[in-house]
């Protein structure tokens, strides 16, 4: 069995791009990269005690170095880690695409039944009876979980009728 012909088929293209909010993560970070080079200053200051043994004195002065140094290198890793994940919700223009961790699922608009928003807890669900139910359970950026369902809604609306340019 052959596979079918593409070549009449147009390329899809992104119509709304979105990632998750990592503003509480990212201050986390900052807060304890703050806090490091803070401790790390007070304990080199100490070591300006004239009645703290001169070993208390070298502890003290290596810890905070060790603070004041790693307190920085603590937030450059700690921001990698929290905007370098690949995790985005793209809305194409043949359907849904969200990526977590380079994990990709694809929905396409006609599979997708209904688009849910639970009031309690903000989850976003995609409902398809072919592929099952994709819930997002992250907050992404810019928008809030209706608004979102609205766009998506939206969009695969206009999808449908064949109502999307690419821009």
């Amino acid at each position: 069995m052959s596979a079918p012909d593409t070549s009449l088929a147009a390329p899809s293209f992104v119509v709304a791009w979105f990632r998750p909010e990592r503003g509480r993560a990212l201050i986390r970070v900052w807060i304890i990269a703050a806090s490091l080079v803070c401790l790390g200053v007070v304990l080199v200051a100490m070591t300006r005690v004239d009645t703290l043994s001169h070993g208390a004195r070298v502890t003290l002065g290596v810890l905070g170095a060790l603070a004041v140094v790693g307190g920085p290198l603590g937030a450059v890793l700690g921001f990698q880690r929290a905007i370098g994940d690949e995790t985005y919700l793209m809305l194409r223009s043949d359907g849904v695409l969200f990526c977590d961790r380079g994990r990709e699922r694809f929905i396409g608009w006609s599979e997708i039944d209904d688009v849910l928003v639970d009031a309690t807890t903000g989850c976003l669900s995609l409902v398809s009876v072919a592929y099952g139910t994709l819930a997002l359970s992250e907050r992404f950026g810019g928008v809030a979980p209706r608004e979102l369902r609205d766009r998506i809604l939206t969009i695969r609306r206009r999808a449908l009728m064949g109502l999307l340019r690419p821009e």
